[in-house]
């Protein structure tokens, strides 16, 4: 299954490092995403967009040095997926424990990046349908005949002391 030339059992174990560390820094970013979004601190959240894109950048091009070393593994069948629980149970044992180890790092960082992501995301999609609903509110102020509840329970037509908070409440 190992073709001789390139690889090495320490340059697989690096590159796993690497990813452990981008993933890490990727997760961090995500973590300060999700407290800009709850905090709607725009001009930060605006700020970490190409720190996010540099990461993303290191992370795909480390995925490349990455399948580089498994097709230096795999001669038979270079379509062939093999899987990283797959080598570490080929590694030798003094490199077995660190591989299980880095391979551990890495299906927690996955867990976590996909939950920051997931929120993220709904909060993300709750903001625009908040400045959505907004929007229409505002549009809908300039309709002469609409009727907002006033604090008694009766209604009375938009204009004299009513204002917009009136029709949002």
């Amino acid at each position: 299954m190992r073709k001789e030339g390139t690889f090495t059992w320490e340059s697989l174990k690096r590159n796993l490092q690497e990813q452990v560390a981008l993933f890490s820094e990727l997760r961090s970013i995500l973590q300060n995403e999700n407290a800009y979004l709850i905090n709607h601190e725009i001009e930060n959240l605006s700020a970490i967009i190409p720190y996010k894109d540099k990461i993303s950048d290191s992370i795909t091009l480390t995925k490349e040095e990455f399948d580089q070393i498994l097709s230096d593994i795999i001669v038979n069948d270079p379509h062939k997926m093999v899987k990283l629980n797959d080598l570490i149970n080929l590694a030798p044992i003094h490199n077995k424990f660190d591989l299980e180890n880095i391979y551990n790092s890495l299906k927690e960082l996955s867990k976590d990046i996909n939950k920051l992501n997931y929120i993220n995301k709904n909060l993300i999609e709750n903001s625009m349908k908040y400045i959505s609903t907004m929007m229409k509110k505002i549009i809908e102020i300039n309709n002469d005949e609409q009727h907002i509840y006033s604090f008694r329970g009766y209604t009375s037509p938009l204009g004299g002391q009513q204002n917009f908070m009136s029709v949002v409440a």
